[in-house]
């Protein structure tokens, strides 16, 4: 132990010697310290208070004590250092800065350097070993910010220090270096880094440190820094390493394994590797046709590469989300090795003219899919400022070929093109659609689908003079745009077409023809599929997003399993509950619901809330074990249910949640937000509660949600709507969008055996009483406005202020409508059922209480749809109903389109309807105990 804490590991940058030492240490002794061109009293704890004077980087600078370190250098030779030390660093402690973790003095980097100068510095009896606990809790927050390898190492460095310094047993220290690993490297052998020199070097260096802490090279934890399945996947088939970043290592890891030879010699040696798909969200996606197990030898065989995940530093390559292609014994679509080619204007990207790059930004993972035929991936980069590039890529195995689809978007206009970088040997031909590369026989032919391709250039990227590649670059521009790009192969050219057939909406179709292909590739934003070639554009769409939402089932094995997938969530659930819920039931209740999902093959994206089961019973404790789960990859959710005496805090929203069994009981809370979850089994029901002074209490609903954009639960408007200022607000999610990954609005409705309507009426029942209000405000926009009126059904006293709300869900946009439709009650409508039929229909539901409610209903006129089929027809009912004053209606024009008003007009229309609340206001309880008894 004492070799790995020897000073001189440590004592490096701001920490080692200086000329200078001695003099600043005298002034310290005094109580001063020279700070730019500010001198401060270090001594007394109003100094690291009172920063309004300080530039940021010098109260950064103060309050990371870094230079308290020159007392502990200064040593014997200036009497007082070691009293001065203790002195200063209590004068701190006591500061205000000091007492709140939220204060610049905890921010990372002046967080890690004063714990440098604790671990070197501090008195064997100075009071400052007594924060080290502290400091390190906080330092694993820092930990889990920071993105790469070498700055884990850094910070566990500086995390078994100030643990050596607090006398802990050499266990304790090899298990957080163990956990630290286990953090930084993935199995297979991945660590973000610069580049593929630097992930070896660092490797290097982390398994150095193991070893200074006795961690036996046969460890587990070990075998990350060997994993060999990367380094597959980053080679190319002709033995190649595939760029990432700007150096390659001398030695490549595995070299000697068998499945790495084959790679290497082009399958002569060893013998092959199973994976023809890699996908890791923080790096590497690498996708191939395969190994050479058919008529193709290995090296003939294609391969593409994206680049996911964080920005790898500030000098590292701006490659997230560029592509590469291999086809034919050799690459044509590349990344440039060289420094000369780091910025995004050298990698296959959409890059964005004059607008800041963002070093901290990502190419993030949000849906993937994957076959044996098609692969696709949606990523949403947020690499530009206030630039929303989204990249949905598709690899066809059935024909070798790829689609990319980008699309920008933006408040302001921009200018940017959308970049493909091509190998520098190629011959590059200009055609009608796009480009052909030539290399003797062979062509690759690159399709591109935007208005703006006339107006392409083809230009040199040089290194020294020489040409590094061909840069081909098609404008995209304005506030919206949208380019689809097709690379593939060409066998024959007189038979070779590739095109892309566009359709009103999101999906499109491509047809590729060759001499020895013909088939059509159908891609929408959740699925892909190659379907029959020559089928109407409209019967293959209408065929994909049916096999996207049933996973190839029939329509009776689909509704089979919808009621098996129903029953076997409740009945784990249950039995997670009856063993004590602790992480032995929950693991086994994994391991259940994950066979049972086998066996009823839930595969598609209407999974019936399956997925978010496994997600909710694994919970944040046991999420490792879903991360390669088929079912959970394409669902974004995070777990919403606390079992037994866990503290769940909701990943998301980073509140606690607070559980129970039914909706009448409101969990034990603090005055601080929580989230109130109430497991009801397939459907796990949620609001976030903001407690604030006030008479009434406000219940928001959300509206339609973009779930390439957002995950679940979604809570809208937790901003502005406790501006209102009038009371507490409950936020509520709506649980049925866990029923098929695809769904944007399911109007909080529930399913034919559970009427979710009247369980949220229970909720805000229960916390109305619980907090001693009797004024319920309900209010909603669009889906939530439709909620939020039937809400005012469930509930007799209350008032709705619903904003361009649906009205009868038969009369929306069918294809929203019917999806909902199936997985809410495993049909195309239930307007023909007495029950079930009010629960989407609101003037049935109005119609049966004799429309007694108070209403405030804003309608944009410019939205057509809702204002004819919704709004009008609506406020006829309540005309002829006997109760016409108890609607109040509002016809803003806002605009063409489905539009709310501005935030501060939104909240006024809401504060209006508080303030003119005529007659009595005081919320009486459900209606009726059983909502559905009401029809």
């Amino acid at each position: 132990m004492s070799e790995f804490f020897d000073i001189s590991r440590l004592a490096v940058g701001f920490f080692a010697e200086r000329p200078s030492d001695l003099a600043r240490a005298r002034r310290l002794v005094e109580g001063e310290l020279k700070l730019g061109d500010f001198v401060l009293r270090v001594d007394d704890p109003a100094t690291y208070d009172q920063l309004d004077h300080l530039p940021r980087n010098l109260c950064l600078e103060l309050n990371s004590l870094r230079w308290l370190d020159v007392l502990r250098r200064a040593g014997p030779k200036v009497r007082g250092a070691e009293e001065a030390w203790s002195e200063i660093f209590g004068a701190w402690s006591r500061s205000d800065a000091a007492a709140d973790v939220q204060s610049l003095a905890w921010q990372p980097l002046p967080l890690e350097q004063r714990c440098m100068a604790i671990a070197l510095g501090a008195p064997a009896n100075s009071d400052a070993l007594l924060t080290v606990n502290r400091h390190l809790e906080q330092l694993a927050g820092a930990e889990d910010q920071a993105v790469a390898a070498d700055q884990r190492l850094r910070l566990l460095h500086v995390r078994l220090a100030l643990q050596f310094r607090q006398q802990g047993s050499m266990e304790s220290l090899r298990s957080s270096a163990i956990t630290a690993l286990n953090s930084a490297f993935r199995e297979s052998g991945y660590s973000i880094a610069e580049d593929l020199k630097e992930l070896v070097q660092v490797a290097a260096e982390w398994k150095d440190t193991l070893q200074l802490l006795g961690v036996a090279e046969e460890h587990e934890s070990m075998r990350r820094l060997r994993g060999i399945e990367f380094w597959l996947q980053v080679t190319d088939p002709a033995g190649n390493l595939v760029p990432m970043g700007g150096a390659f290592p001398e030695v490549r890891p595995g070299s000697e394994d068998p499945r790495m030879r084959y790679a290497l010699t082009g399958g002569a040696e060893g013998f092959p590797p199973t994976a023809i798909r890699y996908v890791e969200p923080g790096g590497l996606v690498s996708l191939r046709s395969g190994w050479g197990e058919t008529e193709r030898a290995v090296d003939e065989e294609t391969q593409v590469t994206m680049i996911l995940g964080p920005v790898r530093g500030r000098r590292a390559h701006q490659d997230p989300s560029r592509i590469t292609y291999f086809s034919r014994g050799r690459s044509w679509l590349i990344d440039p090795p060289t420094e000369s080619a780091a910025g995004h204007e050298a990698h296959s990207v959409v890059s964005v003219e004059d607008v800041r790059y963002r070093t901290n930004g990502e190419a993030e993972l949000v849906r993937q899919y994957s076959d044996e035929r098609v692969e696709g991936f949606v990523v949403k980069n947020s690499l530009f400022l206030q630039i929303q590039w989204q990249r949905h890529v598709v690899f066809a195995r059935t024909g070798n070929y790829l689609v990319v689809e980008d699309s920008v978007r933006s408040s302001e206009q921009f200018e940017a093109h959308l970049q493909w970088i091509v190998a520098p040997d190629l011959n590059i031909e200009p055609v009608a659609r796009g480009f052909l590369l030539h290399d003797g026989n062979d062509t690759v032919a690159i399709t591109i689908s935007t208005a703006a391709l006339r107006d392409f250039k083809i230009d040199e990227l040089r290194n020294d003079g020489e040409r590094v590649a061909w840069r081909i670059r098609v404008p995209m521009s304005g506030t919206s745009s949208r380019a689809v790009t097709i690379v593939s192969d060409v066998g024959d050219r007189e038979h070779f077409a590739a095109r892309r057939i566009p359709r009103s909406g999101k999906e499109f179709t491509v047809d590729i023809v060759d001499k020895h292909l013909r088939e059509t590739l159908v891609v929408t934003p959740e699925l892909s599929a190659v379907v029959p070639a020559g089928l109407d554009p409209e019967d293959a769409v209408t065929r994909t997003i049916e096999l996207a939402a049933a996973g190839a089932l029939t329509n009776e094995e689909a509704l089979e399993q919808r009621l098996l997938v129903r029953r076997a969530i409740e009945e784990v659930k249950s039995r997670i509950r009856d063993a004590g819920a602790g992480v032995e039931a929950r693991l086994r209740g994994l391991d259940d619901l994950s066979n049972i999902g086998r066996e009823l093959r839930v595969t598609g994206l209407r999974d019936y809330g399956f997925a978010a089961a496994l997600i909710d019973i694994a919970g944040t404790d046991l999420a490792d074990r879903l991360a390669n789960h088929p079912s959970v990859g394409n669902v974004r959710r995070s777990p919403l249910t606390q079992w037994a005496d866990e503290e769940l805090v909701q990943s998301s929203y980073a509140v606690p949640v607070r559980s129970s069994y039914d909706s009448c009981t409101v969990p034990a809370s603090g005055r601080e937000p929580y989230i109130w979850s109430v497991d009801l089994g397939q459907l796990v029901l949620s609001s976030y509660l903001v407690d604030q002074p006030g008479e009434v209490l406000t219940v928001y609903f959300h509206g339609a949600t973009d779930r390439t954009r957002f995950s679940v639960p979604r809570y809208e408007r937790l901003r502005s709507m406790p501006q209102l200022g009038i009371g507490p607000v409950m936020f509520f999610s709506d649980p049925c969008l866990d029923l098929d990954s695809r769904m944007i609005l399911s109007w909080y409705v529930g399913t034919e055996d559970l009427d979710l309507h009247n369980e949220i009426g229970k909720m805000i029942d229960a916390y109305a009483r619980h907090k001693g209000i009797d004024k319920v405000l309900l209010v909603g926009n669009s889906g939530g406005g439709f909620a939020a009126l039937q809400l005012g059904s469930v509930l007799e006293g209350t008032r709705v202020v619903s904003f361009n709300p649906q009205i009868q869900i038969d009369r929306y946009v069918p294809r929203i409508s019917e999806t909902a439709h199936w997985s809410l009650f495993g049909r195309d409508t239930v307007n023909d059922d007495p029950i079930l039929a009010p629960r989407m229909d609101l003037i049935k539901r109005y119609r049966s209480f004799g429309f007694d409610q108070d209403v405030v209903l804003i309608q944009n006129p410019g939205d057509d749809l809702h204002y004819k089929d919704h709004f009008l027809p609506f406020q006829a009912e309540y005309g002829n109903s006997g109760n016409a004053e108890r609607l109040h209606t509002f016809t803003p024009y806002l605009g063409p389109g489905h539009r709310v008003p501005p935030v501060q007009e939104y909240l006024d229309y809401v504060r209006k309807a508080v303030v003119d609340a005529d007659g009595e206001w005081s919320l009486k309880g459900l209606r009726i105990a059983d909502h559905a008894r009401m029809d």
